[in-house]
């Protein structure tokens, strides 16, 4: 038989002789990715698959979990901007609502509380007005990022208005 293909080789110029090699080997790679694939289908692992699909359904869940942290995240810087609005301001914004209603302090007492993260001022305001001016500055305050901790209100005998005792509690965050 090799004495066959020797002679047949032989009669054969370079040229076919190169063709006959690639041609081979082309059927060589062809058949050996044949077998491979007929024999991953002799050894099928349904586990593998169960597994596949759970990973599958695990990346799936993983990535709606980061996106809802996002939205999460989002919503918490939001309201940390709240927070970093400087005690100043907020005064002022306090003062331009009483000025707005008509309303003046007779007196303002703060304290100031250092915490970890943050610093706590706790305001006294004392004001006497009417009933209706008092209200609506109250639910204007309610509108602001002012936290309203109590409020004390007295009848005064000799006007016709409110001895006012509000509390209030400011928040602001420390430089990072």
């Amino acid at each position: 038989m090799s004495e066959k293909l020797s002679f047949y080789l032989d009669g054969l110029s370079l040229r076919e002789k190169i063709l006959l090699g690639v041609i081979s080997l082309l059927l060589g790679a062809f058949l050996g990715l044949k077998l491979a694939q007929i024999l991953s289908f002799w050894y099928y692992d349904p586990q593998n698959l169960e597994r596949f699909s759970n990973e599958q359904g695990q990346i799936l869940k993983l990535s709606s979990l980061k996106e809802e942290q996002k939205l999460n995240l989002n919503e918490l810087e939001k309201t940390l901007l709240k927070f970093k609005i400087p005690y100043q301001k907020q005064l002022d914004e306090l003062y331009k609502l009483a000025n707005a209603k008509h309303i003046h302090f007779h007196s303002i007492k703060d304290k100031k509380i250092e915490k970890e993260y943050f610093i706590s001022y706790k305001l006294e305001l004392e004001f006497e007005a009417e009933f209706m001016k008092t209200m609506q500055f109250l639910k204007a305050l309610e509108q602001t990022n002012i936290g309203l901790k109590g409020l004390n209100l007295v009848k005064d005998q000799d006007k016709k208005g409110l001895k006012v005792m509000i509390y209030l509690d400011l928040l602001v965050l420390k430089a990072y």
